[in-house]
């Protein structure tokens, strides 16, 4: 549901909107700066992984403004 929410608002205020099929870094980074993403949605596995990249700083980050965290509540099971 986040996930079509976040699409949908880009979208509806017409903005390019990048949508990975595989959590690979490199290839977020490089999605990053080749499209000037200003903000992405992930899980804290992802970001983690983002922020330990050994080549993050062969990066041009500096379109980022807002990160998302979308996570599973575990406590809501049944839902």
């Amino acid at each position: 549901m986040a996930l079509g929410l976040f699409v949908a608002i880009g979208l509806n205020y017409g903005n390019t909107t990048v949508i990975m099929p595989a959590p690979q870094v490199d290839a977020i980074l490089r999605a990053i700066e080749k499209y000037r993403v200003e903000w992405m949605l992930g899980v804290p596995a992802l970001y983690r992984m983002i922020l330990e990249n050994d080549r993050l700083d062969q990066y041009d980050m500096s379109s980022l403004k807002y990160c998302y965290l979308r996570r599973r509540c575990s406590s809501c099971r049944g839902f």
